[in-house]
């Protein structure tokens, strides 16, 4: 339609899952293309821990696994795509035998391709989502590696329960005054080795079993608190000036026109779900290589 590039398979973020597939791919002479593409997650190098996978012996931080992740990815001919930052929005050509991939903001076609592999997940959200929307780059954010550095020395919260909850919270206590971290459930479920990682925060606390209630404003239209309230106690306002919310990552289907035009993809052997987007955890990190490496091979299989 433009000047796109046309690869064999295109995978979408810079996932465990999709190197683990692009690799995997391209090792099968195939033409690969890997777009780093965070809708509102935080990159690798936003990751405090990766543990042991095919590519790394042990524990790393984020940053140096990127750095192992690329040199293979680059080794292995896979053409990387970073810096688009705009969302991207799919358009099946007249027959929906391939893909066209526009920038929506230029609305320009970047990619062209028949094969999708989608390894990321996305924040499910506040139960509010509709009015949290409204709080976007108004204290309200998916991800306190990129943005907790704006509240310094300022109070924050956390919204979640798991792993990738603590994460949130081990980047914000590096610039807030203190972190709350509210768990709507009974009990955290968080692994050792992440409670490691904030075992000596001096900011840190948490409400377990809190319920969420609503987010309050400033006369700006900023976040000044959110509305909890407990088991048998009265709602009360607790003052923040960000919500960083790490509830839970599900498959973000709005991209490929909604779920039911994503699973006519899936039936078609177009689409390829792995990794976050299938609902493995967070911090299983050997898990999500393998479902990416599983991915890639049904569909050569399929091919």
């Amino acid at each position: 339609m433009n000047n796109e590039l046309y690869v064999d398979h295109l995978v979408i973020g810079l996932s465990i899952s999709g190197i683990a597939a692009a690799i995997e791919l391209a090792s099968q002479g195939r033409s690969v293309c890997i777009v780093e593409h965070w809708p509102d997650t935080a990159s690798l190098t936003g990751s405090a821990l990766i543990f042991s996978t095919p590519l790394n012996q042990g524990k790393l931080v984020g940053e140096e696994f990127e750095e192992i992740a690329l040199r293979l990815l680059y080794q292995s001919n896979v053409i990387v795509s970073r810096g688009l930052l705009s969302p991207l929005c799919l358009k099946g050509n007249k027959n929906e035998t391939f893909f066209y991939f526009f920038d929506e903001i230029t609305q320009k076609s970047v990619f062209a391709t028949s094969t999708i592999f989608a390894p990321n997940g996305t924040e499910i959200g506040l139960p509010d989502k509709l009015v949290a929307k409204s709080f976007f780059g108004k204290g309200v954010s998916y991800d306190a590696w990129s943005d907790g550095r704006f509240y310094i020395n300022k109070p924050v919260v956390i919204i979640g329960c798991g792993n990738r909850a603590i994460e949130q919270a081990y980047w914000a206590a590096k610039w807030a005054s203190s972190v709350y971290l509210v768990c709507e459930n009974d009990t955290l479920k968080v692994s050792s080795s992440w409670m490691e990682i904030v075992a000596e925060s001096t900011t840190l606390k948490m409400g377990v079993g809190i319920r969420f209630n609503s987010i309050t404003s400033d006369e700006n239209g900023h976040v000044k608190g959110i509305i909890l309230s407990g088991e048998g106690k009265k709602d009360s306002e607790k003052t923040t000036s960000a919500v960083f919310v790490a509830r839970e990552l599900v498959c973000d289907w709005s991209i490929w026109g909604g779920e039911q035009k994503a699973k006519s993809y899936l039936e078609k052997r177009m689409l390829y779900v792995c990794g976050l987007a299938t609902g493995i955890d967070y911090s299983r990190h050997a898990e999500l290589f393998q479902d990416g490496l599983h991915a890639a091979k049904k569909c050569l299989q399929l091919a």
